[in-house]
């Protein structure tokens, strides 16, 4: 026998609400990014910060009503995770490390790198056409340098674990290193904040510019890839993307 119109009727609405409902979950679950330890710019602060770039994704995703959850993990891990689509994309890579990914038009972030050495060393980078011999030259696991950086340092330790940057001063403290290269924020950043002594900077390659890469087996990251470059320039336009990277200047 058939249902009554009415009943008919209550039982397709109850259908449609309840898509309606799916469908808005959907919509609203947190797009699942990877990033690495990197201070300043992702890790647990102590005034429960997260970092200057987490701080920037999630303030422009949101001005695009989206929210975004964080999985830690090393950089190099973060992309392969991306390839296999098993997050939606990964923050802090350069365009090099990763060419098949979906990138947006607006970059992140700039960073230089540089090289350190101790207060009393003289040696300075003189640029990568260059050969150091055997200088002991620290750089951290997973970050896409120059090719030629190999060449010109024959005495080149790649340098893994938690709070790397850290962790290379330390070394570089201990005589364990004669100078190592990393990002130039993340250096001053770390000597404002860790109390280790005044180290030299001693010269630095050229600037460039880190994304966030997306996952293309994902089947949203043009969307997404557009979604950040708009959010991007609402932060900048309204002056709060200046704010952000301010709150990070010199370890505050």
């Amino acid at each position: 026998m058939n249902p009554p119109p009415r009943r008919a009727a209550l039982a397709l609405l109850a259908g449609l609400l309840a898509g309606l409902l799916a469908l808005g979950q959907a919509r609203a679950a947190p797009i699942v990014l990877a990033v690495n330890d990197w201070c300043p710019y992702s890790c647990a602060l102590a005034d429960g910060r997260r970092g200057l770039l987490v701080d920037i994704v999630s303030a422009l995703f949101a001005a695009e009503g989206r929210a975004v959850s964080f999985v830690a993990m090393p950089l190099s891990r973060g992309v392969e995770s991306a390839r296999a689509g098993a997050v939606a994309g990964v923050v802090g890579v350069v365009p090099a490390l990763a060419p098949e990914l979906v990138y947006p038009s607006a970059p992140l972030i700039d960073t230089q790198f540089c090289f350190f050495t101790r207060a009393d060393s003289a040696w300075r980078f003189a640029g990568l056409d260059h050969s150091y011999g055997r200088l002991a030259l620290g750089a951290a696991h997973g970050k896409a340098l120059d090719p030629r950086l190999g060449r010109a340092f024959a005495n080149l330790a790649r340098v893994s674990g938690a709070a790397v940057t850290l962790r290379m001063a330390t070394m570089l403290e201990l005589g364990r290193l004669d100078a190592f290269v990393e990002d130039r924020r993340s250096v001053h950043y770390v000597l404002a904040t860790a109390y280790l002594p005044a180290l030299r900077e001693a010269g630095c390659m050229e600037r460039k510019f880190e994304y966030v890469a997306f996952a293309p087996a994902g089947g949203d990251a043009r969307g997404y890839a557009e979604m950040f470059s708009r959010g991007m320039e609402k932060l900048r336009d309204s002056g709060q993307l200046a704010r952000i990277v301010a709150g990070y200047a010199e370890g505050r």
